[in-house]
């Protein structure tokens, strides 16, 4: 489908006229959908047609946006529909979804694209003393907290596995931990701190779990091994006195 679109739309000459850009199939081909079908032949991920429409295929309009990208992003515009900040992306002419992500060009977003640094969204409207700002870093901080503490404790558990611990219970947790981070990543679209806030914590609870339990066969291993050692240089120290004792006894025989 990219493909076919591209034919027209790819073609400076015949586009000229509709005063709109021939790069599209450029872009999307990066993109994450572009890469997700073009390159790993996900037949679910979005293509042309599944925003623009088919034969009678029109580009969405500043209030469709956030529509169309909710058919398969459902939670995430559930979430920003509710809110205020998306009467004001409305007041605003500003592109709901787009906006933040892009369109033709949309990449795997980051937790970076949160917060007060270089790769944040919130800082191209709001600055150092508005409530925005302050929100925005403080989502930011709860999503490094909890993926800082989940890939601890995921280092930890890949130890375990690497040692050939009992890592089962360690994995049960460590998926729910997991599964908070996802929603929380998610509950940025609340704008709401105290929400994402609220989820960072669970998940923290489940990676600080699986931590102790991973620290725990990781100490038992240790034990184990210490444990080991030690009878192994019982045993070889039994086996050097039992071969003195063998040729202190054929000494005396052959005396």
């Amino acid at each position: 489908v990219p493909n076919t679109c591209n034919k027209c739309h790819g073609d400076a000459s015949m586009m000229k006229n509709y005063n709109i850009p021939t790069n599209q199939l450029e872009e999307y081909s990066k993109s994450v959908h572009g890469i997700a079908l073009l390159k790993n032949k996900d037949i679910g991920a979005p293509a042309c047609n599944d925003c623009h429409g088919n034969h009678g295929a029109t580009p969405p309009g500043v209030t469709s946006i956030s529509h169309v990208c909710g058919t398969c992003h459902v939670s995430n515009m559930e979430y920003f529909n509710a809110t205020k900040m998306a009467k004001a992306f409305e007041e605003g002419d500003f592109h709901g979804c787009e906006q933040c992500h892009g369109n033709h060009g949309v990449q795997k977003p980051t937790d970076e694209m949160v917060g007060v640094g270089k790769e944040s969204k919130c800082i191209d409207c709001h600055a150092e003393g508005d409530e925005g700002y302050a929100v925005s870093k403080t989502i930011y901080a709860s999503l490094k907290s909890l993926k800082d503490n989940y890939d601890a404790a995921n280092a930890k558990y890949l130890e375990v596995k690497q040692k050939g611990m009992n890592d089962v219970e360690i994995g049960f947790q460590l998926q729910d931990a997991k599964q908070a981070l996802i929603l929380s990543r998610t509950l940025i679209h609340t704008f709401d701190s105290a929400k994402v806030g609220s989820k960072t914590k669970e998940g923290m609870e489940f990676s600080n779990k699986a931590s102790l339990l991973a620290q725990k066969e990781i100490d038992e291993y240790f034990t184990r091994r210490n444990g080991f050692a030690a009878a192994t240089l019982v045993f070889l120290l039994f086996i050097v006195g039992l071969y003195f004792k063998i040729k202190d006894r054929e000494k005396k025989a052959v005396k």
